[in-house]
């Protein structure tokens, strides 16, 4: 729940109206904003411009969760990983005295690096 937790703050912290504060909360077992009151368990709200706003809340929600949880496919990644490797060996060529990094290690980098910005379990 931990990445469910930092990935909603993150979302929180660019799109949360401070006004909702007081309307809307979470629901971890939902994933979802929902228009309780947590003292009475009741939904005391019925205004159609609230119900209408928390809709658009939930649906901004689901797609920040789907935008950060793509990828970059594994064929960029192997593209470039190939590509580093074909210049890498032109360099080498080139300059053997300058320190050249390796292909498959810098494409493992760039793999758990697509990975963290994109939210997916590592």
């Amino acid at each position: 729940m931990t990445n469910l937790n930092k990935l909603r703050s993150d979302f929180e912290a660019i799109y949360w109206n401070p006004t909702a504060v007081d309307w809307f909360s979470f629901n971890e077992k939902l994933n979802r904003y929902i228009d309780l009151d947590p003292h009475t368990g009741n939904f005391p709200h019925e205004s159609e411009e609230l119900i209408h706003q928390l809709n658009q809340l939930n649906n901004a929600w689901d797609l920040y969760q789907k935008a950060k949880a793509q990828t970059v496919p594994n064929e960029i990644i192997n593209e470039i990983q190939s590509w580093i490797a074909v210049k890498s060996f032109a360099v080498e060529d080139a300059h053997p005295d300058l320190p050249i990094i390796d292909a498959n290690e810098l494409g493992e980098f760039i793999e758990q690096l697509v990975k963290g910005e994109s939210g997916a379990e590592q």
